[in-house]
């Protein structure tokens, strides 16, 4: 069985006072993609969060590479290689699409056998090349998100979080991205957590899969050893997509 680079074991968590998740374990090793499913507030992107430090850890153990990290800052998280694509994006709307890129790059905290540099971003995602000198503010949705992953990259990180990437972009820019996710998973070791509202999406990515369901593990097929169970996915997750 493959190093883990991510176990998370019997994890509670929550924001405040306020418990979100209850019990949750999970592993994922080096070139992995574990999409994380369920409702909405069901603590999908908690999980998130608490990965790398910004919810509250109450218990259970969240180890990186073998280490520790359940007391570790986020910045320190982000140091030994934990990149976010936040739900929400979280460019600088001030800053060029280059700056955008550049002020997160750093060395890996890896061993990596090409590490991320602006070319081969640009190489990836064409269109923040075409957009390299406007400002965060002046890009649509989808190029916004676009820069959001790419900024995660530039930190070369050996763990990648996505929180809901597709969310109300339009169906030409989700394909554009999904495109460019298929070629980051073909070309990289990256362990991926991908937090997705949409089923079919996800299941494209990986028959890897966790469903949450009041803070809690309904459905857990995160080994890959069997086919995901549609017809149970959707049940638990309220979506049909038939």
């Amino acid at each position: 069985m493959a190093e883990a680079i991510l176990e998370i074991r019997d994890l509670s968590s929550g924001w405040g006072d306020t418990q979100v998740l209850s019990g949750v374990s999970l592993s994922l090793a080096h070139g992995d993609v574990l999409a994380i499913l369920g409702r909405n507030g069901v603590g999908k992107s908690t999980l998130l969060s608490t990965v790398v430090g910004r919810a509250t850890h109450r218990s259970g153990t969240v180890t990186l590479a073998g280490h520790g990290i359940e007391k570790l800052a986020v910045y320190e998280r982000a140091k030994r290689g934990i990149g976010l694509v936040p739900q929400e994006r979280e460019i600088f709307p001030s800053l060029s699409v280059r700056e955008n890129l550049l002020v997160a790059a750093k060395p890996a905290a890896h061993e990596a056998a090409q590490p991320w540099t602006l070319d081969r971003v640009i190489d990836l995602m064409p269109r923040l090349g075409e957009r390299i000198n406007n400002g965060g503010s002046q890009l649509s949705g989808g190029e916004q998100q676009m820069l959001s992953i790419g900024r995660a990259l530039m930190g070369n990180p050996s763990l990648l979080l996505l929180d809901e990437p597709m969310e109300g972009l339009a169906p030409v820019i989700i394909d554009g991205l999904v495109a460019a996710l298929h070629r980051l998973r073909a070309e990289s070791r990256l362990a991926i957590l991908l937090v997705e509202q949409h089923v079919s999406l996800a299941l494209e990515f990986t028959d890897r899969v966790l469903v949450l369901d009041r803070g809690m593990t309904v459905y857990d097929n995160s080994d890959g050893r069997s086919k995901p169970d549609r017809e149970r996915i959707d049940a638990l997750t309220g979506v049909s997509e038939n």
